[in-house]
């Protein structure tokens, strides 16, 4: 057997921990088939666990206050309320209380040290605080802890100051800091890099940017929106394209193009989310708030509910854009419950060709919401029901002639087409020109 390994945990070894909990493996079954130490994977959950997850059911309206069967208090939130506190079906007493006080899980205190797959966190929820083991924010968590260890300056206060002297000092003569630092090496407490980034975050008493005479000639840089990340590396693990081509082919067939259509850069925050099954060329459209992750989450969620349990027949393979939008497919994956409902595949950066029909009928929506000319704020959800209904309606020659809804009848929940009242158009009433839509059409 080789030897144990040491260094740490990879997110996909975290995702590993959290699947083998569910299926109720012991801690030191774990470590074995990790090639860890037991003592690493009880730390790892403890550490690392999180009371708040995302992809886990859990009761948040409870009271977990061991006072709570004999609290007496009255109006915490100071609206008059002549209700004991504890008896409110809002539990903001556990917020606003001063005499809020719980009571540890005993559970937490061995294996395996969490909640997960424990059945007291159904109905009413228990009455402890939760402790969730979760791959994605255990990952997060060990990865900020580290940033925050290496923030701060990695000297002593005397080294500091003596390197402090003598920067000043060739500074005043205009020396620049590279210079400096290439003369008095073995003297100085760190690189010239650190030195720099030190004075541009304003720690180095007595310098600044404007005595760096080469510094102030130079614009900054523009720094990335964080909101607006690609993928996350370790998102990518098992879900690239070429994961997807080695599918079967009935499995590829069966997958959905997902891609969202937007409308003025900078001024319409509503987009479109589109889902486009590949056999019939039927085509979901979605309005959300805004291109971010929450909002597609609550979209999926919600086809999700008015399938009625058939989600992961319908919906067996999803493959997306590498957009920000789609930057969680463990959510995607996911319900909050933990229970998987699909599988989420991403196609190469810059290769709109790899999902190919859903960008082909983005077309037909461009007929009726042609770019730079459409308000996307004016538009409401009745509208995409009208714009579905009238878009899935027309016939396409790749399906001699048949209409994309004649055949999504038959395969799609009921449910799905009612819940998002789509109807089949008759041919000759069909409309696909902007005056479908005409509140949403910029006025010349």
């Amino acid at each position: 057997m080789p030897g144990r390994i040491y260094n740490q945990l990879t997110f996909l070894e975290r995702g590993t921990i959290e699947k083998l909990i569910l299926q109720k493996e012991s801690i030191s079954s774990i470590g074995r088939i990790l090639n860890r130490a037991p003592s690493t994977i009880k730390r790892e959950i403890m550490r690392n666990g999180t009371d708040s997850p995302k992809t886990m059911f859990c009761v948040e309206t409870r009271n977990i206050c061991i006072h709570r069967n004999s609290c007496n208090r009255l109006d915490l939130c100071n609206k008059g309320c002549l209700t004991s506190c504890c008896k409110c079906d809002s539990w903001l007493c556990n917020s606003l209380c001063p005499d809020f006080e719980t009571q540890p899980c005993p559970l937490h205190i061995r294996p395996p040290y969490c909640c997960n797959g424990c059945s007291e966190i159904y109905g009413y929820g228990c009455s402890h605080p939760y402790w969730f083991y979760e791959a994605k924010a255990a990952h997060e968590k060990a990865e900020q802890r580290k940033i925050v260890a290496r923030l701060g300056i990695d000297c002593t206060p005397e080294e500091l100051e003596e390197t402090i002297a003598i920067v000043k000092a060739g500074v005043k003569n205009g020396q620049s800091i590279r210079h400096i630092f290439a003369n008095n090496e073995g003297k100085l407490c760190c690189g010239w890099r650190t030195f720099y980034n030190w004075v541009d975050q304003g720690l180095i008493e007595g310098i600044a940017n404007i005595d760096l005479s080469r510094k102030v000639r130079y614009k900054q840089r523009k720094k990335k929106d964080g909101s607006k990340r690609g993928i996350p590396r370790e998102a990518l693990i098992g879900r690239t394209y070429d994961d997807f081509e080695n599918l079967t082919e009935q499995e590829k067939l069966s997958a959905v193009e997902v891609d969202t259509v937007v409308g003025r850069r900078g001024v319409d925050k509503q987009v479109i989310l589109t889902l486009l099954f590949k056999r019939s060329r039927f085509q979901l459209m979605l309005l959300i708030d805004e291109k971010t992750v929450d909002d597609v989450i609550d979209a999926i969620d919600l086809i999700d509910s008015l399938c009625e349990g058939r989600f992961s027949e319908v919906f067996p393979v999803i493959i997306l854009d590498r957009g920000s939008e789609f930057a969680d497919p463990w959510r995607i994956e996911c319900r909050k419950n933990g229970t998987q409902r699909t599988r989420v595949y991403y196609c190469d950066p810059q290769h709109s060709q790899q999902k190919p029909k859903a960008e082909k009928n983005h077309e037909e929506i461009r007929k009726v919401l042609p770019k730079g000319k459409s308000n996307f704020g004016a538009l409401k959800k009745p509208d995409m029901a009208v714009l579905m209904s009238h878009v899935n309606s027309y016939g396409r020659e790749i399906l001699n002639w048949a209409a994309p809804y004649d055949i999504a009848q038959f395969m799609l929940p009921k449910t799905l087409l009612d819940g998002l009242s789509i109807a089949r158009i008759p041919a000759n009433d069909i409309v696909l020109k902007p005056h479908l839509l005409p509140h949403a059409i910029l006025k010349k």
